[in-house]
């Protein structure tokens, strides 16, 4: 008879015991890996970037607009 262990953990936002190893909380959807984590940040690092690249069309202030190009030149790092 084999014994398999099953690794236990918990989610730290909704707090529910998971029984496998998932990537992203089955009832919260938080990330759970550093694979998962790793994704969200790249994701929302896009996001942001898309953002900026919006708003830079119809801001017509050059100040504003160098001001712009940093934050996007920093999060592209």
């Amino acid at each position: 008879m084999r014994c398999f262990m099953i690794e236990q953990t918990k989610c730290n936002k909704c707090k529910k015991d998971l029984n496998e190893n998932f990537n992203f909380c089955p009832y919260c959807g938080e990330p759970i890996s550093d694979v998962a984590k790793q994704i969200v940040s790249e994701k929302s690092t896009i996001e942001k970037i898309k953002m900026i690249d919006n708003l830079s069309q119809v801001i017509k202030d050059k100040e504003s607009l160098k001001v712009l190009k940093r934050v996007v030149e920093e999060l592209e790092k």
